[in-house]
């Protein structure tokens, strides 16, 4: 009995087609395909079914009509079709499936790697602590996503093959994450390292995951699949194409169809921020937000199993969209309710909040302090806690005083970031060709105390004798963190698939974050624009195009990385001629070649990391300050035109025909562009000095402290402007409005 009432939850609950198939009296298996489930049907409709009220048993049948039509009866068929409910009640099918087949490991790996895709990592904790925590997060989301890789590999039947077995639907949840934010080239560089990995079962061949997305891809048009996979799988095939935005289009018509298909919410949250849609976003948002609200629990009834994961994502979009005051509040509540498994995305969330108004304070406790730290640690999917990290390091540079001290932003760039472009190469320029790491082991401890044997007294500890202290030290087993450790013995290295998606290389996204991080340290005066990290940046870039143009395709999925690889590449190699009319990433080539980024670097005895010998923003004292007259202040005036035209939507830099075109404004999420659309741009007004870029500079900083009223940056960047428009009085007020506002505080947290 309670298992009937839990399967009529499970099928009340479900908001896509087919979930009504036991109810129906077809055959379509759910749940459990022997004769119980038969028995499970029977029990609903004989006993659970004529005690419902006259109005439930009308919208019950209301909805078997409604569905009959979209599920199949397979009873006549010579092999039928199971169909399983994930964790969150959606349907998965898995074709030509028998009675005799066990899906229900392949439904548990489906369920922990869809639990850690939608959580961005946080619900898995089975990584080893060996090489630290950061690595222990990623290796408990590569754990959880090999498992998966492999069941796909085993499930994913040619398309040639008659009555062929295939669940197309564990290869799209396996593989449409990690496309959606990285692109098909580096989908391809892991399938050239996991060629070197053991085969998913003896008898398959490797995982390689691109393979895997195709042959899902194929079964779309399948009759037995329903119409929420079908369309899943048209957004996959956009993604094999490097087409986010249509992915995304579809992707919105899932949620339509069915709001309560959290994949599809997270899948949404990821496109719209790699093709920089926040209008997507916040209609994502808009369109599942009544669906979630009404299912929120009480004190009776509970809230549905996902709720506080899908309500953070909820708040994510609304925070991008602009609608700030609800999503603090949707945010706080689901990290009130399931911190434990939606706190990163709600600290994603609450990230856009604190920016968007200034509130650094909140923001450094929320990202980079411990309490805050907490609540994101262990969401190591992608490399997402570094980003979070980035984030926290961003909030504390609005509050360190300029070039001065030892900079807790930088140490959190260089935990975050520094460490990931090491170990994978490329901040070398060298990205693996093969394997070279072993997934960390955990920490172990086995004191094994032989029989008869009693606790010492203290006194004993301190007086035993040498063959005591020798018996002991052999009843130990300690994996430490040295040279010895046994992961780092990669003699005949025979590498698995975790060891693989355990040390995955940077992605467009992350090499995104830490350029625009890398800005942010040049214009505060924390580093040098000599500095070797903009070397090892640019080496990072190199690698990662070189790798886009190994597989014959482009950044130009994901605008955001193409402009800020433009800061130390050619647009025409990085895509971002591409982006509107070029402009833009002309201009912040140009930025680039005058800062002298990337190609100077300059290794300094006092710019290695933690207090800086002599201080830079002393070293360059004039590195606010106009230009003189003369041919490089006309190179920085063609540098402000150019960068204004991705606000404007005006291309200045051709002034004859100087028209307006929406087309010509960037679009990326406010936090993400911030760097490169504001910071970038008054700098370059203020070293051009002429009164027309003084005053777009002066517009844009004014725009800043009366939204960002918080921010002691913005107040610090507005004196600067002001006191070159020769407003000394206001600008010497902006000035003590930072320093009020703890502009300089932050100097000495180490």
């Amino acid at each position: 009995m309670l298992e009937s009432i839990r399967c009529f939850k499970l099928i009340s609950r479900s908001s896509s087609y087919g979930c009504i198939a036991s109810l129906s009296g077809s055959h379509v298996h759910a749940r459990r395909t022997d004769n119980a489930s038969g028995m499970l049907a029977d029990s609903f409709a004989n006993q659970i079914f004529p005690r419902l009220s006259s109005s439930k048993r009308r919208l019950l049948e209301i909805s078997r009509r409604q569905f009959s039509s979209q599920v199949r009866d397979t009873s006549r068929d010579p092999v039928s079709h199971q169909i399983q409910l994930d964790f969150f009640g959606e349907p998965v099918t898995f074709l030509s499936a028998s009675s005799t087949d066990h899906t229900t490991n392949a439904m548990a790996a489906l369920d922990g790697f869809l639990l850690a895709v939608v959580s961005k990592g946080k619900t898995c904790t089975d990584g080893g602590e060996e090489a630290g925590l950061h690595i222990k997060s990623i290796h408990s989301a590569a754990v959880s996503w090999a498992e998966l890789l492999r069941h796909a590999t085993t499930w994913s039947g040619e398309p040639s093959v008659a009555n062929g077995k295939a669940a197309p639907l564990l290869a799209h949840v396996a593989v449409a994450p990690i496309l959606a934010g990285a692109g098909v080239a580096y989908v391809k560089h892991l399938d050239s390292l996991l060629s070197h990995a053991k085969p998913a079962a003896p008898g398959l061949p490797v995982i390689q995951m691109i393979d895997l997305a195709a042959s899902a891809v194929a079964r779309k048009d399948d009759d037995c699949l329903n119409r929420r996979e079908r369309l899943h799988l048209e957004a996959l095939e956009a993604l094999l194409q490097d087409d986010h935005s249509t992915a995304l289009a579809i992707i919105l018509r899932i949620l339509r169809l069915c709001p309560g298909d959290t994949l599809a919410l997270s899948l949404a949250m990821d496109l719209s921020q790699t093709t920089g849609d926040k209008d997507a976003a916040l209609r994502a948002a808009g369109t599942v937000s009544q669906y979630w609200h009404e299912r929120r629990g009480g004190m009776i009834r509970p809230a549905m199993p996902g709720h506080s994961l899908a309500s953070s994502l909820m708040a994510l979009g609304l925070a991008v969209g602009g609608r700030h005051e609800e999503a603090e509040q949707i945010a706080a509540n689901a990290l009130k309710q399931g911190k434990s498994v939606a706190g990163g995305i709600a600290t994603w969330a609450q990230a856009h909040v604190f920016d968007a108004s200034g509130r650094v304070s909140e923001g450094i406790s929320a990202l980079a302090n411990f309490d805050g730290v907490a609540n994101y640690m262990g969401s190591g999917l992608f490399h997402f806690d570094c980003r979070l990290g980035g984030y926290g390091a961003r909030f504390h540079l609005d509050r360190e005083e300029r070039g001065r001290g030892m900079s807790k932003a930088l140490r959190l760039y260089e935990e975050n970031f520094d460490r990931v472009l090491d170990y994978s190469g490329f901040a070398q320029g060298r990205p693996w060709q093969r394997p070279v790491h072993k997934a960390p082991l955990p920490w172990s401890e086995v004191t094994s105390i032989a029989e008869g044997d009693k606790p010492k007294s203290l006194f004993d500890k301190l007086f035993r004798n040498d063959e005591e202290i020798k018996e002991q030290e052999m009843q130990f087993e300690i994996i430490t963190k040295q040279s010895n450790s046994p992961s780092l013995h990669i003699d005949n290295l025979d590498p698995s698939v975790e060891d693989i998606l355990t040390w995955i290389p940077p992605t467009p996204m992350f090499l995104t974050e830490a350029t625009m991080l890398l800005m942010r340290f040049t214009l505060n005066g924390t580093i040098s624009r000599k500095h070797p990290r903009w070397d090892n940046l640019r080496k990072a870039w190199e690698a990662t195009l070189s790798i886009q143009k190994k597989y014959s395709t482009s950044l130009s999925f994901c605008p955001i990385a193409s402009v800020a690889a433009s800061l130390l590449l050619p647009p025409t190699e990085t895509g971002g001629d591409a982006v509107g009319n070029g402009a833009f990433g002309q201009g912040l080539f140009m930025l680039g070649e005058k800062l002298q980024l990337g190609n100077w670097a300059v290794v300094e005895s006092d710019e290695e990391t933690g207090a800086l010998a002599q201080i830079t923003a002393d070293r360059e004292p004039d590195f606010w300050l106009p230009v003189l007259p003369g041919e490089s202040q006309n190179d920085w005036k063609l540098i402000t035109d150019s960068l204004a035209t991705a606000i404007d939507g005006v291309d200045c830099t051709n002034r004859k025909d100087a028209v307006f075109d929406h087309s010509l404004q960037f679009r990326a999420w406010t936090f993400d562009a911030r760097p490169i659309l504001e910071h970038a741009i008054v700098y370059a007004a203020c070293k051009a000095g002429d009164i027309e870029s003084l005053c777009l500079a002066r517009s844009i900083c004014s725009q800043g402290v009366t939204i960002r009223s918080n921010s002691p940056e913005e107040w610090w960047r507005y004196s600067i402007v002001l006191g070159l428009l020769g407003d000394e009085v206001a600008s010497e007020n902006a000035l003590n409005n930072s320093i009020n506002l703890g502009g300089g505080q932050g100097a000495r947290a180490a």
